[in-house]
């Protein structure tokens, strides 16, 4: 009987599940051992009441051994040390004599369920390893026999499902250690009875409603010798409980960033994307873009595509593009033009162009070659793949974090299943990454955790698996959120949110086995920019309350804003005969922007079913008409805004500094937003803004009294907001650039008393995000910085362009951002 006994306290199998915080006085220790201890089936507490149940146990020692643990674990939590413990040689080694102050010397103990051979105390234990430690409650080997659940931690969410399998230890023919199920067994939670049983399986399936740690174990009693015993020595799992905020977040930034004025924030063109995909989470979602709001987007970004030569710039205008359900192969430029920005890109793939293999700008470029048919040729693809897969070391560089790895693990996710070499590197990614993740979850900070989160589920790798310390990914992320769960910190801009939503959206798709930004299966309609030239159309119906569709579509007032081309038309109203036909735009009509009206009479149907009498239309160009109307009634110096910044991004920034008189336009009523900004001008505009007044000590001998800049540099100098080019030169006509334009508003938060001060830690992980960083000047690093991270400057941009001239609309966007940021607008 004593030898099934000593059997039985040999049995331990290796568990690989997550570990539990340690304490703090653990820091140092080489090995944490977690230990359970139950006397009688039942799970023991300390005296503070707390469980005994997987407690961590900090070992300094090499290769320590169980004697060890169990004298350090009562050093850690019985109330009397280690004198609470005790062992001696005997004749199979070392053995406890004393456990818990217990001397019944029925003692029993295993390692992770023990398929490793466990020959006494001596054992070596590893780190992360489990101990399950026993006191029996008689002599009878057949009262407690061993019972361990599938895992011995466990994550969950609120209300969502528990299940765990409970399995038995026993012998067979040949006293091999054998598992079956345990059925018919009462689950505990925190010591009490939880009404739940296991099935003829094994299993339980259960709920925790609130959030908390929990520690489950199981009972089963035996009736020996007229007396009831424990039947089983209690297994044990932690199961940790969350709240799952992960869908009010997405909901409340898909509110936040899908209204029309939140589209012309900086990373406008990524919330397009992220929205379309929250779209894919959650079908039956009612938030999306307005047409409105898309056809703006679209016309920034045609705009966009048809000036820069910068891959990074046309690929992020190809990705929103198609989430919006847009070919980016069919856009019509401004002039009516078609401009094919997936072939421009491409193009510049086979060009070998430089800029395309920059390791924070080609994960976008795949990613957007990848967005439709025809967008790449297989062999451009091909030879993006293979210079990923050869040039991995560039990507595996952590000097400056994990921004440049991760974006590229997104975009190679989806040649994983027919390339070994993608699949190989994928696999070493991960681990890479998994080095990453510091103890609180976070690599670096939110954005580079979300970025990290994306990319792992691309892959197919929960991020909830992906911890330290027991901390995981997504637990990092969400310690980052703002007290209105609707964004992500720093929220001085929205980088942060947004890759935020991009990494829970990511989650929600990987569930549903679906992958972020993957827009192939979406509309694939042409976009013509909303400023082609366009005549109005006006109908003039008679009953003035019919409606009018034109090509199947209708608007407000029966007003329409057609390019030139041929239109089918159809005029209705309840209790009229409908009238349709067709009527021509031409070219030189579209051009001109003439206004045509149409006149369209209805008849009315007879109480038979007849007409009263035939309709009638009729068309009539009112250019003329219309003009002199607009200049007969156009109140003098009333204008509001711009005729040429209509499609603008910065068009709010115009109107709000033209409305306080901080900038004009020129004689024709127009702002210009295109021309290049002075040096001159963007002084007088900061001190008209913050009332620095006038001042006539002139320090630089390129100004002069008759200069109608002249009291304005001066009293901007002398408040310290602009300085010289030289000691006696200020080159008030020098055009500005970006670099030297935040300089200044960096200066202007100074004068107005916010701190802008920046360590150079925080400086470069700001900076270092922008592929072409080390292009800013030293003197301009720490400004770049600020006007970054306080929405300034746009961070969604994949370069910096340190020395690139600012326009007269970024200028207005760089200073109305500013005055929002000291309260002077």
């Amino acid at each position: 009987m004593k030898t099934k006994k000593l059997l039985s306290l040999l049995l331990c199998f290796v568990m690989l599940f997550g570990t539990i915080t340690l304490p703090a006085n653990a820091e140092d220790a080489t090995t944490t051992v977690y230990v359970t201890l139950s006397r009688y089936g039942e799970i023991l507490s300390d005296a503070d009441g707390e469980f005994l149940a997987c407690v961590p146990v900090a070992l300094c020692e090499e290769n320590p051994d169980l004697d060890t643990v169990l004298r350090q674990f009562h050093a850690t939590y019985h109330e009397n040390g280690e004198d609470a413990y005790s062992s001696y040689e005997g004749e199979y080694g070392t053995a406890i004599n004393m456990l818990w102050e217990d001397e019944s010397q029925l003692f029993g103990y295993q390692v992770n369920g023990g398929t490793e051979s466990v020959y006494g105390l001596s054992h070596t234990v590893k780190h992360g390893d489990y101990v399950d430690v026993c006191i029996y409650e008689n002599k009878y080997p057949e009262t407690e026999s061993y019972t361990k659940f599938d895992t011995y931690h466990l994550k969950s969410k609120v209300g969502e499902d528990v299940t765990l399998s409970l399995s038995i230890a026993g012998y067979d023919e040949n006293w091999n250690t054998v598992f079956s199920p345990c059925p018919d067994t009462e689950i505990t939670i925190n010591g009490e009875p939880s009404g739940y049983t296991t099935d003829e399986n094994g299993d339980v399936t259960f709920t925790l409603d609130t959030e908390g740690k929990y520690i489950v174990s199981a009972k089963k009693e035996k009736i020996i010798s007229d007396s009831t015993v424990a039947a089983i020595c209690a297994p044990v799992c932690v199961v940790d409980v969350k709240e799952d905020k992960t869908e009010e977040v997405l909901f409340n930034i898909a509110s936040k960033y899908s209204s029309d004025e939140a589209m012309s924030d900086g990373n406008a063109y990524w919330f397009a994307a992220d929205i379309a995909d929250y779209q894919k989470a959650y079908p039956e979602t009612d938030i999306g873009l307005s047409e409105e709001t898309k056809q703006l987007i679209a016309d920034n970004i045609i705009d966009m595509c048809c000036e820069s030569t910068k891959p990074g710039d046309l690929a992020k205008g190809i990705i929103a593009l198609r989430s919006m359900g847009y070919d980016a192969k069919n856009a019509y430029t401004e002039n009516g033009e078609l401009m094919d920005i997936a072939q421009k890109l491409s193009s510049m793939v086979e060009d070998n162009q430089e800029d395309v293999m920059n390791i924070y700008t080609l994960p976008y470029v795949l990613i957007a070659l990848g967005q439709g048919e025809g967008y790449a040729d297989s062999s451009v693809t091909e030879w993006l793949v293979d210079y990923v897969t050869s040039n991995k070391e560039k990507w595996f560089n952590m000097e400056f974090g994990t921004d440049a790895l991760t974006p590229m693990l997104l975009a190679i996710s989806p040649f994983a299943e027919t390339s070994r070499e993608v699949s190989e590197l994928i696999e070493e990614s991960v681990s890479v990454l998994k080095e990453q993740i510091n103890s609180d979850g976070l690599i670096g900070n939110a954005p580079s955790t979300a970025l990290a989160t994306a990319a792992l589920c691309a892959v197919g790798i929960n991020p909830e698996e992906m911890e330290n310390n027991g901390v995981n990914l997504i637990d990092g992320l969400m310690s980052q959120l703002n007290k209105d769960y609707d964004g992500f910190i720093p929220t001085e801009n929205s980088f942060a949110t947004e890759q935020g939503f991009r990494a829970l959206n990511a989650m929600k798709l990987m569930e549903a086995g679906e992958r972020i930004y993957n827009f192939r299966d979406f509309p694939t309609e042409e976009i013509h920019h909303s400023t082609i030239p366009c005549a109005t159309v006006i109908f003039d119906t008679d009953p003035k309350s019919a409606e009018v569709k034109v090509n199947g579509k209708k608007s407000e007032d029966n007003t329409f804003l057609l390019e030139a081309g041929t239109y089918s038309y159809k005029a209705s109203k309840s209790g009229y005969s409908s009238e349709e036909g067709e009527f021509t735009i031409s070219q030189e009509e579209a051009m001109e922007g003439e206004t045509i009206t149409i006149e369209v009479e209805l008849s009315k149907k007879s109480s038979g079913g007849g007409s009263r009498g035939g309709g009638g239309v009729s068309v009539k160009t009112d250019k003329t008409e219309e003009t002199t109307k607009t200049e007969e009634t156009k109140p003098e110096n009333t204008q509001k805004t711009f005729p040429d910044i209509a499609s603008s991004p910065y068009k709010t920034a115009i109107e709000a500094l033209y409305a306080e008189g901080y900038v004009s336009g020129n004689d024709q009523g127009l702002f210009m937003p295109d021309n290049n900004v002075t040096r001159a001008e963007f002084t007088v505009i900061i001190a008209r803004a913050l009332d620095l007044g006038t001042s006539d000590v002139a320090p630089f001998e390129d100004t002069k009294k008759t200069d109608w800049f002249y009291e304005y540099v001066n009293a901007a100098f002398k408040k310290g907001i602009v300085s010289g080019t030289s000691l006696t030169t200020f080159n008030p006509y020098g055009i500005i650039t970006k670099e030297e334009a935040a300089a200044m508003v960096c200066r202007v938060s100074s004068v107005c008393n916010v701190n802008t001060s920046l360590t150079d830690e925080e400086i470069l992980n700001t900076l270092c995000q922008f592929a072409d960083y080390k292009e800013i000047s030293p003197w301009a690093a720490s400004a770049m910085a600020y006007c970054y991270e306080n929405g300034i400057l746009d961070i969604s941009e994949l370069n910096s362009t340190p020395k690139k001239i600012i326009s007269r609309a970024e200028m207005a966007h760089m200073i109305y951002s500013v005055l929002k940021k000291v309260g002077n607008i």
